[in-house]
């Protein structure tokens, strides 16, 4: 077991800082740190992160979580930290820690600052460290490339295929949540016509309807995450019945016509195959 600890200095290089200011930014910080320990699974309070070894000159302090963290939480921690201050766009696919949610409130932390301000975050291997092992800057920049990779979407025709979880038709727009049963997660699936709500109730007064709701849908980009689908159609999927398996055999007659399987083996062995 471990403690998350983050150093955090401000007003590099100068004097002191504005109350006003100092406030604003401990809010933010304060709200990012408990965003990413829930993306770590674990669930804090505010007054569960305390600060403490306040020092003169520039503003500089450590926040440290009174809640007991796993050796593995602590790692991550520092690896989220480092994450969100390393985003870019060639390096979505390495974003694997940190949520949408969590980048965004972490740009953020820069909005009260002047652009030739910095933010440092220093991070501890563990309670015991007396120095940081890592220290990562923050700038206005800096936050700026972060909420444009955050908030940048694609939008493409499609179908989500899933079961449906909930329905608002008072709603405005009305809509219904479809579980997604390729990513588990729920889409909030928008209509404006009747024929759609028809088919959803329809669909809800079947036990265990599959559909394909199909529609324009957005989705953004870091993360790969559907974050809404306009429907203008939806179909029931057909279930399943004992024996359509065995509809399969022989529906692709001419398949491996011309294929010959010692002939195919020769030459793959002969390249260096399996012997």
């Amino acid at each position: 077991m471990g403690t998350i600890r983050v150093k955090i200095e401000l007003n590099k290089g100068r004097r002191g800082i504005p109350i006003q200011k100092l406030s604003k930014i401990n809010e933010e910080i304060d709200m990012f740190v408990r965003s990413l320990a829930k993306d770590l699974d674990l669930e804090t309070i505010p007054k569960e992160w305390i600060a403490h070894n306040f020092q003169n000159g520039s503003v500089a302090f450590e926040i440290e979580c009174q809640r007991e963290a796993s050796r593995n939480q602590v790692v991550n921690f520092t690896a989220g930290v480092r994450e969100a201050t390393d985003v870019s766009q060639n390096k979505l696919e390495k974003v694997s820690i940190c949520s949408t949610q969590t980048l965004r409130q972490f740009a953020r932390i820069a909005d009260p600052i002047e652009p030739d301000e910095t933010i440092d975050f220093s991070t501890y291997d563990d309670e015991k460290s007396s120095k940081p092992i890592e220290t990562f800057s923050f700038t206005r920049k800096r936050a700026e490339t972060v909420k444009n990779i955050v908030d940048k979407v694609i939008e493409y025709e499609g179908s989500i295929f899933g079961t449906i979880h909930l329905l608002n038709n008072g709603a405005n727009p009305p809509y219904f949540d479809l579980r997604d049963l390729v990513s588990g997660g729920l889409v909030k699936c928008y209509y404006n016509n009747d024929k759609v709500y028809r088919d959803v109730v329809k669909a809800l007064n079947e036990k265990k309807a599959k559909l394909y709701a199909s529609g324009l849908i957005r989705v953004l980009v870091l993360g790969r995450k559907v974050e809404w689908i306009k429907v203008k159609r939806i179909e029931l999927a057909p279930k399943y019945k004992d024996g359509d398996i065995n509809k399969l055999h022989g529906s692709l007659k001419n398949l491996g016509k011309n294929f010959d399987t010692n002939k195919y083996l020769a030459e793959y062995r002969g390249k260096g195959g399996a012997n």
